[in-house]
């Protein structure tokens, strides 16, 4: 009895101590249906149990999962060793978290309870009750996590309180919840979008709300209360119920309201009250905003002790709430705001403010000229508010009318600022415009309108191909400007020139700034920029006016001039290398422009382009100084070579040159190391390995990964220089595959413990 007994005794030890002392996670492991872990309930019970021993990612596989788990406060989280789950395609589309909660103690689809340095990315979320709707639920301290580019879809007739219906739900715990971040999202539904809710004396600090997109909340889209030194950024908010779009309150440090678009069909699109510090470093800035509110005030600011608001655009249409209320504020700059009510009611309110508010320098506009009341004893009429003893506005502007783009979210005047809105003076308070564009005392502000038009509006621009002399009369303009974040322009259109010289760009995809390339028909002229320039020129960019019309601007190309004929000749070849090396590529670049200029002073003497095998060559050339000019089109910056030719050289060849799409054109460098020349010195050391593995032997940069016989990656190491080591204690025993990469080369070695 007593041997059987012991003996499963033991069984029972054996079939759980490999649990128990299970290795923490590292790496990269998927998640769903034929994965590491079978469910996403696999995967966060490991994760709470083992910990990690450096970075994971949790790559879920696409499907819909009926799961909700909870994230506890698990072991080797820090700044560099984190956490993420994410869609194993990146597509928030094809993977579905979708449960509804049985009661309010399961009120949640995740849970971040205590848990640190966790990323949340690229997954849907769906609940259909519209009682208990909260989809991410942070607390018990959850610091440091991040909610990104998922999408959330909660009832949006919400019938149950504030609390169990807020979709993504930080509510106050005991224990502070502190610099989370929950950005680019899409929320939809429930009772409240985001709420951020410390609580006395435990005001939360560092978490930031930014380009998130709201609609459908059937209260607010967000509430953010005791919190301290906190951001809202760049949220687009479309807001159809409930008082007030956002609530901001009791809040403390420096916080930051800016870039946010708000449309309200309520009362308020931002409703702010009790900040209680003061200052440059410890106020709330309310910046580069957009906010409409049709039928009420869009900003209502009340109770509170530094408040800055600075380069807003503000708009209603009430003939019952102001465009901007200010009630008893101790310090504000209330600068180069553009404040407009398409009604005969008041535009602003300053209610028992200190000393040491100033509203100044703002553009005002409504129906009526009523511009508003102060407890200064500054009266309605806008010369008044300018003129009155104590003034707070006396540089101020009035415009009678104002029309704008879109009343929802653009709030871009149409066709430009009028004149009269335009001064060169700024707040010196904010240094900086929403797009990172540092502002000039010399240049007008136009509040947020200075934010970047969305792609649905268009331009126009028109002239003639001549510069009042030559009128080239047939050929093509393509149009490019900078869409995107890489080194090469977009061909946005291009358009024929007429028999006249004329040329016509309609509706065109705005762009801040776009640049003209002139190919012509005529052989005198040669394919350039307008101006008579080579290259992509900042100061040669089309900036488009304010004005309602076309933009009309003539250009046009370079012209060939003639040049005497010598035994002097210039060659070369221009390929491509996917790298950003700058080294000898393989593939060649047929059809480039290759232009010949003499210099000095300046003639373009002959042009040409590149053969089939990237080829160009210039023959019966003088004896001069020449600049061979390479243009790739869309490469922000063209290649200018200078070259000597004289009794010393009376030709050059190999003049060539490599295409890697991330700079510019530029001289080859040697080739890049073979597979061969790269592991020629490569040791791997001891092997069967029992403890420490050494690797040594390979200069530069390099990476290298360990996966075991079922191709699960257990082990990664990049951004590696020179010799370097791998712990194996972890590792039970077994074979193992070690696979070194540099430059695109890899070699794979087996490693046995």
């Amino acid at each position: 009895m007593r041997t059987s007994r012991c003996f499963y005794l033991l069984l029972l030890v054996s079939m759980v101590l490999p649990f128990s002392i299970a290795a923490q996670l590292s790496g990269e492991y998927t998640v769903g249906s034929g994965g590491y872990f079978p469910t996403l309930t696999n995967a966060v019970d490991s994760l709470n149990l083992q910990g990690i021993s450096s970075s994971v990612k949790f790559k879920i596989k696409s499907d819909t999962y009926g799961e909700r788990v909870t994230i506890n406060a698990f072991s080797g989280a820090s700044e560099t060793d984190t956490v993420v789950f994410t869609s194993e395609t990146g597509n928030r589309e094809d993977v579905t978290i979708s449960v509804d909660a049985p009661d309010s103690l399961n009120n949640f689809l995740i849970k971040l309870k205590g848990c640190e340095r966790v990323t949340v990315k690229n997954i849907s979320f769906l609940t259909a009750s519209s009682l208990l709707s909260t989809h991410v639920f942070i607390t018990n301290g959850a610091s440091h996590n991040r909610i990104e580019n998922c999408s959330f879809t909660a009832s949006n007739v919400v019938t149950s309180g504030v609390d169990s219906a807020t979709v993504i739900n930080s509510y106050y715990s005991g224990e502070k919840e502190e610099f989370n971040e929950i950005i680019g999202n899409r929320i939809f539904g429930g009772a409240l979008g985001i709420s951020l809710a410390g609580e006395m004396p435990l005001v939360e600090e560092g978490n930031v709300i930014e380009k998130n997109e709201f609609e459908g909340q059937v209260d607010n889209a967000m509430s953010v209360v005791f919190q301290k030194n906190f951001g809202i950024k760049n949220n687009s908010i479309d807001h159809q119920s409930g008082v007030s779009a956002v609530l901001i309150g009791r809040t403390e440090g420096r916080g930051f309201i800016t870039g946010n678009k708000v449309y309200t069909t309520e009362n308020y699109a931002f409703n702010v009250s009790y900040h209680n510090d003061a200052g440059l470093t410890d106020s709330l800035f309310i910046t580069n905003n957009m906010m409409s509110s049709p039928n009420g005030t869009p900003l209502l600011c009340y109770y509170s002790k530094g408040v800055h608001i600075i380069h807003n655009t503000l708009y209603n249409a009430s003939h019952l709430f102001r465009t901007l209320a200010i009630n008893d504020i101790e310090e504000s700059n209330i600068q180069n705001n553009l404040l407009v009510n398409n009604n005969n009611y008041e535009i602003i309110q300053l209610v028992n403010v200190g000393a040491n508010v100033d509203c100044n320098f703002n553009g005002f506009s409504n129906l009526s000229g009523t511009i508003g009341t102060s407890d200064r004893g500054i009266e309605a009429s806008f010369a008044d508010w300018q003129t009155s003893p104590g003034s707070p506005g006396a540089s101020s502007v009035f415009n009678g009318s104002f029309a704008f783009r879109n009343l929802d979210y653009d709030l871009t005047p149409f066709c430009g600022m009028p004149d009269e809105f335009r001064t060169t003076n700024y707040s010196d308070k904010l240094s900086h415009d929403v797009n990172g564009k540092r502002r000039s005392s010399t240049e007008p502000w136009m509040g947020a309108a200075e934010l970047r038009l969305p792609d649905y509006h268009t331009a126009d621009f028109e002239g003639y191909v001549t510069d009042g002399t030559d009128t080239l009369k047939s050929g093509t303009i393509k149009v490019y400007a900078d869409k995107s974040s890489d080194a090469i322009f977009d061909e946005l259109t291009s358009v024929s020139i007429d028999g006249s010289g004329f040329y016509e760009v309609n509706s065109v995809e705005y762009a801040d700034e776009y640049w003209l390339k002139i190919i012509p028909s005529d052989p005198s002229f040669i394919t350039s920029y307008h101006r008579g320039t080579l290259r992509w020129d900042d100061s040669l960019a089309f900036k488009l006016s304010d004005s309602c019309d076309a933009y009309v601007k003539d250009i046009v190309p370079r012209k060939l001039e003639g040049i005497g004929s010598g035994g002097y000749s210039l060659s070369g070849t221009i390929t491509e290398t996917g790298g950003t090396g700058k080294t000898f590529g393989t593939d060649p670049i047929p059809g480039l422009d290759v232009v010949l200029d003499r210099i000095p002073p300046s003639k373009t003497v002959a042009f040409t382009t590149t053969d089939e095998n990237g080829y160009y060559y210039f023959g019966d050339l003088p004896e001069g100084t020449y600049v061979v000019t390479i243009d790739y089109e869309g490469l922000h910056s063209d290649t200018l070579y200078e070259v000597k030719l004289n009794s010393d050289t009376t030709e050059i060849e190999d003049l060539d040159y490599c295409v890697d799409f991330g700079d510019r054109i530029r001289g080859c460098s040697p080739e890049i190391e073979s597979a061969e020349e790269i592991f020629r010195d490569l040791t791997v050391y001891p092997n069967p390995v029992n403890g420490t593995l050494f690797l040594e032997g390979i200069l530069g940069e390099y990476s290298a990964f360990i996966t075991d016989i079922n191709g699960r990656v257990i082990f990664i190491n990049q951004g590696i220089q020179g010799n370097t080591s791998i712990e194996t204690e972890n590792l039970i025993p077994g074979v193992y595959l070690l696979t070194i990469s540099k430059n695109g080369e890899q070699q794979t070695i087996k490693v046995v413990k």
